[in-house]
């Protein structure tokens, strides 16, 4: 951003506008370009890196033999309006052209994973017509895929009615992420609509070999340091009264709770936050921390919260996996005041932020943190 490296503590130390201008002002000053370190496409080849997140997918993938769903990205959506199916199946067919990620295979060679980007791939779109569609019938369309065989997307669209229909979207995660998704319908609006979308200038893949030369040029050496440091020793595992003992392997069945605060008490958190410089994020996490300690005495906790990973502008418009997670561990302390605990939360988020592009899956692998199946290597709460 401006040519600069702005990291969010000094987005939160320079939050007031004329100091940010201030600030942006003298530092592009000294700033060194060169140090941007942009993502340029690389020469079209049979093969390209792949990310860890994706190598770490591919190995979930494998030792489920194939048959897991666990990493299905899949959406439904009611539309009211007429649609032209034909119209819809060439729109659609043509974002898969325009998103390498759609036409992307994986192979295993060496003891290595590459991705493979097919020139085409059959039509991902497949069009119903049917009386009903209720949650269970759509919970069947959900099912594995193979990650050998591009394209790793499936869309249906079901007719309802002349004017009701539904739109379901099924992705493996190895290609995509809840921004990848927003970006489809997106795109899909838009050209929709007759509009006619700017050309990318990268893709994932670019992405995913510009990562990779960074991590062989030892780009990732603060980053590695600061998250070994934050677990030379490890935390006990966090032992919650439940109802029933604990399976020997994650089965990766769950469910979502949705509440609304309401406008008076979102009102109060957003003032609240303002005051003490959080965010209404912080906020939440420092609340969950001092449940789960209430709950079970343990102080010392390791929660799991992910970040988007699109840290440059020119990755805002690209389908791919880019999201990492981060293990925010935090020691409770009884002295602690309300805001000495809420700024000791504020300045931990902010390290663990500005060195979140370490990858999740090699702190794993660096700590040697296998083996218990019915647990995530480190984070106990995610």
């Amino acid at each position: 951003m401006f040519g600069l490296n702005l990291g969010l503590e000094e987005v939160f130390d320079h939050s007031v506008f004329e100091h940010m201008v201030q600030w942006i002002a003298e530092h592009q000053a000294t700033s060194d370009s060169d140090s941007v370190n942009p993502i340029l496409p690389v020469p079209k080849k049979e093969k390209y890196k792949t990310t860890s997140a994706q190598r770490r997918m591919y190995v979930v993938h494998e030792w489920m033999k194939g048959e897991s769903t666990a990493y299905n990205l899949a959406s439904s959506y009611r539309v009211r309006g007429k649609i032209d199916p034909t119209q819809f199946t060439l729109i659609m067919d043509a974002l898969v052209e325009r998103h390498e990620a759609f036409r992307t295979r994986f192979e295993m060679i060496d003891g290595e994973l590459f991705q493979v980007v097919e020139d085409q791939v059959p039509s991902v779109v497949e069009l119903l017509e049917l009386e009903t569609a209720g949650l269970e019938q759509v919970m069947e369309w959900i099912k594995p895929f193979d990650l050998t065989s591009a394209p790793l997307v499936r869309v249906k669209l079901i007719r309802l009615s002349q004017e009701e229909h539904i739109l379901f979207i099924d992705m493996h995660h190895i290609i995509s992420d809840q921004s990848s998704i927003a970006i489809l319908m997106q795109d899909f609006a838009r050209m929709y609509r007759g509009e006619t979308l700017q050309s990318l200038d990268i893709q994932y893949k670019d992405y995913a070999e510009w990562r990779d030369e960074a991590a062989s040029h030892g780009q990732s050496v603060e980053d590695a340091k600061f998250w070994i440091r934050e677990f030379e020793d490890m935390p006990a595992p966090v032992e919650l009264l439940t109802d029933f003992p604990r399976h020997g392997a994650s089965s990766y069945s769950g469910d979502r709770r949705s509440i609304e605060l309401g406008e008076s008490l979102s009102t109060q958190v957003n003032d609240f936050c303002t005051q003490q410089g959080l965010t209404p994020y912080m906020l939440f996490m420092a609340t969950l921390n001092l449940l789960i300690w209430k709950y079970t005495g343990q102080g010392d906790l390791v929660v799991g919260t992910a970040v988007a990973g699109r840290e440059k502008p020119e990755l805002n418009n690209v389908m791919g996996m880019f999201v990492n997670m981060l293990a925010i561990r935090t020691s409770m302390d009884r002295e602690w005041s309300t805001e000495a605990y809420l700024n000791e939360m504020r300045g931990k988020l902010l390290s663990c932020y500005e060195h979140q592009h370490y990858p999740y899956e090699a702190l794993v692998q660096q700590l040697g943190l296998f083996g218990d199946l019915s647990r995530n290597p480190y984070l106990m709460w995610c």
